[in-house]
């Protein structure tokens, strides 16, 4: 997707009557403009950082495009700019339709989100960024992937040790594991387990892994 470049006062004009809707360290992070759509501002990535031969910004492109096409609902971007003044790079997408599934996470959901997990998993898809604030859920029970920048996509399904690594994510943020554990964290990845159809040895290595990379995990060790 071609990139434009943006002077200040074009980006003013570009925000202007965008609700903030997140904000990092360095600032604004993504704005909600007036039409809908979303306005997400990239920082440079450091020297020799794999960021800097490929921003960020293209990797998310790439990213958003590749899920689409394998029926994984995820942002349609329709604007790439870049900031001559800064070397920032500015996306302008429309959202993945529902809500963060953070914000509805019933037992239902959560349990079919680790159904939607194992089939990610099976695909070759790694996610880097999975926790349930950056995923969404429509009112049809599909799930949508929000910050796919760090997104891999393989031509096998993942190996037990990226999967155990893929879910500490969702152990990090104390919100995230006390709804997990609402649902019982043995019944959601029993459910995992019976979606990926693994051998009984490899159900038993994937777990011992799982139980190692947070202590959140560590009642599921076998």
């Amino acid at each position: 997707m071609r990139t434009t470049l943006l002077s200040d006062d074009e980006f003013q004009q570009l925000t202007d009557g965008a609700e903030v809707i997140a904000q990092t360290r360095f600032g604004n992070g993504a704005l909600r403009a007036p039409d809908g759509r979303i306005i997400k501002i990239l920082r440079p990535q450091r020297l020799l950082s794999s960021g800097f031969f490929r921003p960020q910004a293209h990797r998310f492109v790439a990213a958003a495009r590749r899920l689409g096409e394998m029926g994984i609902p995820a942002p349609r971007v329709t604007d790439v700019y870049r900031i001559t003044s800064e070397n920032r790079y500015v996306l302008r997408y429309h959202p993945v339709p529902g809500v963060e599934l953070r914000n509805a996470a019933t037992e239902d959901h959560l349990l079919a989100f680790a159904c939607f997990i194992a089939d990610l998993h099976g695909r070759g898809i790694y996610f880097r960024g999975l926790h349930l604030g950056n995923v969404v859920v429509d009112d049809a029970g599909r799930f949508g992937l929000i910050d796919c920048a760090a997104t891999c996509f393989g031509r096998r399904p993942l190996p037990v040790a990226r999967r155990a690594r893929n879910f500490r994510p969702l152990a990090v943020t104390k919100n995230d594991i006390d709804l997990l554990r609402q649902v019982g964290l043995t019944r959601f990845f029993d459910a995992y387990l019976d979606t990926a159809d693994l051998t009984p040895t490899t159900r038993h290595r994937l777990m011992t892994a799982v139980a190692a990379t947070h202590p959140a995990y560590k009642e599921l060790r076998p």
